[in-house]
């Protein structure tokens, strides 16, 4: 993931904490582009639940990641890989793998 080239998609590598739409290297849809929040678990859970109606307008063909369970595999894939840890939470240093998925 880390340093690899954009696909039909932006490369997610270190997407936590990232600003939407703002990959220099990936041409992303207008409402990407002028969307203003930077990706969170939170945003995450919401925006595989269903991209289209979580940010309306975006380009995105995928029609979302159904299951809970498999979402939160995903964001806790993609916290690790980045090596996110939330601000100020403590427990994340404590455990040493920051990859707790959303509650």
């Amino acid at each position: 993931m880390e340093g690899g080239r954009n696909l039909v998609g932006p490369n997610l590598h270190e997407i936590m904490g990232r600003q939407v739409g703002s990959l220099p290297s990936f041409n992303y849809s207008q409402a990407l582009s002028d969307a203003d929040f930077e990706w969170t678990p939170d945003r995450l859970e919401h925006w595989l639940a269903n991209p289209r109606s979580y940010l309306p307008g975006n380009n995105m063909t995928f029609a979302g990641v159904r299951r809970e369970r498999d979402r939160h595999a995903v964001i806790a894939y993609l916290m690790v890989e980045s090596g996110y840890q939330p601000e100020g939470d403590a427990s994340a240093e404590d455990s040493g793998d920051g990859a707790s998925p959303p509650q």
